[in-house]
């Protein structure tokens, strides 16, 4: 089971599949803990993987991240790529039809870069 409550595991096994960190990767862990937590989704690779969407709608590393914590994918048609380029993503509970919009502030970038040096 996925612990939401690890950020640092993660962010590694996010940086593991986009290649390298960067300030996306933190952003994209971040919101994809605070998506799930706020619709209730506790397991987005086991047992709550059929009750999950995404919508992300940036095509950057934040959305590698996001599929790294949640599962979600464009092949498996659980995350959907919404060209609005803001860096927001919308988590959807499909069960309970519970669902957030998540934005990262503008200044969360530079706070993001001052994670790592």
């Amino acid at each position: 089971m996925v612990q939401l409550s690890d950020f640092e595991n993660l962010l590694h096994e996010s940086v593991r599949i986009h290649g390298h960190l960067c300030p996306g990767q933190v952003l994209g862990v971040k919101m994809s803990m605070c998506g799930l937590r706020e619709i209730g989704i506790i397991d987005p690779k086991g047992k709550d993987k059929k009750s999950l969407i995404v919508f992300v709608e940036i095509d950057r590393c934040a959305t590698d991240a996001i599929q790294s914590v949640t599962g979600c994918s464009l092949g498996h048609r659980t995350m959907k790529f919404m060209d609005y380029g803001k860096m927001a993503a919308t988590f959807v509970n499909l069960e309970t039809g519970r669902a957030v919009r998540v934005i990262a502030k503008e200044d969360s970038r530079q706070k993001a870069k001052e994670f790592f040096s």
